[in-house]
């Protein structure tokens, strides 16, 4: 049956992350700023850019002042300070004449910014030119936390953002990644952004790029351009550079991230961000009308035999699977074919998105309330399951966290029109493959589905950089949420395997998995096992097993428990992470969150679990900021060139 051509499917879910999560927001008038600073390379365009672990996000050698504590603070109001290994401040902590936040809630990005400048390394960066507010949100303690974005001459500073955070109407801290003052002479491009979209494009490949795009397919990219361009000043090895960036959606199922030099057209990085569980046509719509009948509760057994209870949708004698009975359905909804705020399961039919005039889909429909699809009673469970899951644990509306539909597609093929071994979020939907030799059908895992819709809250929150450490946190981050939805081992993709391959896809517990490292299922349980390659944009699946490790053995502390621990690495998304955040950031914003919400004793437990995967605090110690052991340390003289 042909869908109409009203169905629209609204999709809230890719509007901007720059909304609050809990509480309240406060939006500002500054510039917006997608921030990160992965480390950037000068390389021939037809090479991929990977950053180094030795310098991932693409500091520029220069020789700076070191920071400097006078005039900026007085002596009742040392600051103290918490860097990565190579030297960069990552987190500021303590007050300052200018901590103070004065006024009402209008005043609160203007004191942010005042702290700043209290503790910005003088000779570095000028507050006051560069910064501006981005998004003000307040926690369930009422407490501020304030996204600074730099900006140079008004052009974004990719990834460079800091997060204020106050307690008692005052600010005490301050996280994130900057990179000192660009100084670039002109911020007007040489190469236009269709001359750098042009470009992308013949790197890409013909074959990948779709040329006609009806307005229903771009509703499964997000409703947006499939060639999205921003300037940004980029930080290379060479100095910063202005340039084009650019998310590429050559077809439906990839995306990709480019960079081009705005002067010279050079390709300075790229990468794919099309986040998968698994590392290394348009359809044509009828003007029909239907009768609008109501949601209904329906069943159906599942790939794993097991009998579920759902919403889906009543038009006349016809059962729609797309669940309006959360409460963020919206009454504006045109059911089936407009809903706003549904969790929506569509059948891709064995075609690929990624093959242009090929890509088929349709409603799963039935004439009763059971539905006999098990694949479909999957697919559409764990999207309602992992709903649930962060609208009960933290209060969180949808992916985007505003009420957006929740988009699943199951049977999805290869570009050859082979089986899909592997499930994708593509920034506006899951999509799963019906598996093979490896991986029996995709939906069968809830902590697969888990996994990729927290790929969805990490973009509409931190945003991790999909590459490098930050990536692996990425990633990181979707295996323990998918692991929390489907509690009750540390596995996951153990309920998706092959009978003789393995018996899970990764471990939590043991990243290591049992196998050799020579194994795609064996992850580093270590910092000094750590993958530093180029493959698999940096190791994002190879080393997100390390931050699983130090997961695993925070939440099964004594005191601590999954309860306690999801809650603190929640609150360490969405309040003090920023894209361009690397292991060392993770470690201080865990901690971090952990006195927020529990204290001291949580707190030196995170520490504790950091350490034992090699993450350690500034200078090679552990400790917490609620501990006996200070682990950000006095801010003294830095010794190196950087900062």
């Amino acid at each position: 049956m042909q869908i109409p051509i009203r169905f629209t499917l609204v999709l809230l879910l890719a509007a901007t992350g720059l909304t609050a999560q809990k509480g309240k927001n406060i939006r500002s008038s500054g510039t917006t700023v997608k921030p990160t600073t992965e480390r950037l390379q000068l390389r021939p365009e037809t090479q991929i850019s990977v950053p180094s672990q030795e310098n991932p996000f693409g500091l520029p050698e220069m020789n700076y002042r070191p920071l400097n504590s006078a005039p900026r603070t007085t002596a009742a109001h040392a600051i103290e300070v918490l860097r990565d290994a190579e030297g960069a401040p990552i987190f500021y902590k303590g007050t300052t004449d200018a901590s103070v936040i004065t006024g009402d809630a209008s005043t609160v990005g203007a004191s942010a910014l005042a702290y700043l400048q209290s503790i910005a390394p003088e000779g570095i960066i000028a507050p006051a030119e560069e910064f501006t507010i981005n998004l003000i949100q307040t926690d369930e303690q009422d407490n501020y936390h304030v996204r600074i974005a730099q900006n140079w001459k008004g052009v974004p500073v990719y990834g460079s953002e800091l997060i204020a955070h106050s307690k008692n109407r005052a600010f005490e801290s301050m996280n994130g990644r900057f990179i000192p003052s660009p100084k670039l002479e002109s911020v007007t491009p040489a190469v236009s952004s269709v001359s750098a979209v042009e470009l992308l494009k013949n790197d890409i490949g013909a074959a990948q790029v779709r040329t006609t795009w009806s307005e229903t397919d771009l509703k499964f990219i997000g409703g947006v351009d499939p060639y999205q361009s921003a300037l940004v000043v980029y930080a290379t090895e060479a100095g910063p550079r202005l340039a084009w960036h650019i998310t590429a959606h050559p077809n439906l199922l990839k995306r990709y991230i480019y960079f081009i030099d705005a002067q010279t057209g050079v390709i300075l990085n790229k990468y794919d961000h099309t986040c998968n569980v698994f590392g290394p046509a348009g359809h044509v719509h009828s003007e029909e009308e239907e009768v609008v009948d109501g949601p209904v509760t329906a069943n159906g057994t599942d790939l794993l035999g097991v009998s579920r209870s759902f919403g889906a949708w009543q038009v006349g004698g016809t059962y729609y699977m797309e669940d309006a009975s959360q409460t963020m359905f919206s009454s504006s909804s045109q059911m089936p074919d407009e809903p706003v705020g549904a969790i929506v399961t569509l059948d891709a039919k064995n075609t690929s998105p990624a093959v242009q005039n090929s890509f088929d889909f349709d409603f799963v429909k039935s004439s009763s309330l059971a539905f006999n699809n098990t694949n479909a009673v999957s697919t559409h469970w764990n999207s309602i399951k992992s709903y649930l899951y962060y609208k009960n644990k933290f209060n969180r509306n949808s992916i985007d966290g505003n009420g957006g539909n929740i988009l699943a597609f199951f049977n999805v093929a290869e570009d050859d029109g082979s089986s899909m071994e592997n499930a994708f979020w593509n920034g506006a939907a899951m999509w799963y493959g019906n598996g093979g030799s490896t991986f029996k059908k995709l939906a069968r895992g809830l902590d697969v589905g888990g996994h990729e819709m927290t790929h969805g809250v990490v973009e509409k929150t931190a945003n991790l950089e999909y590459q490098g450490e930050s990536g692996a946190l990425n990633e990181s981050f979707a295996d323990v949420f998918g692991a929390m939805i489907d509690l009750g081992d540390w596995q996951i993709g153990e309920d998706v395997m092959q009978p003789g391959t393995h018996t899970c896809l990764r471990d939590l517990s043991n990243p290591n998995n049992g196998v050799s490292s020579n194994s795609p299922f064996w992850q580093p349980a270590h910092k000094n096992q750590q993958y530093t390659g180029s493959a698999d944009n940096g190791g994002v699946h190879i080393n997100s097993g390390i931050v699983n490790k130090a997961y695993y053995l925070f939440a099964t502390a004594s005191g601590v428990g999954t309860d306690k621990a999801e809650q603190v690495y929640y609150k360490a998304l969405r309040d003090y992470l920023v894209k361009s955040s690397k292991f060392a950031d993770c470690r201080a914003a865990i901690i971090q969150a952990s006195n927020d919400l529990y204290g001291s004793a949580v707190a030196n437990a995170a520490a504790s679990a950091f350490d034992q995967v090699g993450i350690l605090g500034s200078g090679g110690s552990g400790g917490s900021t609620g501990g006996n052991n200070n682990y950000l340390g006095q801010l003294a003289v830095n010794p190196g060139t950087a900062y």
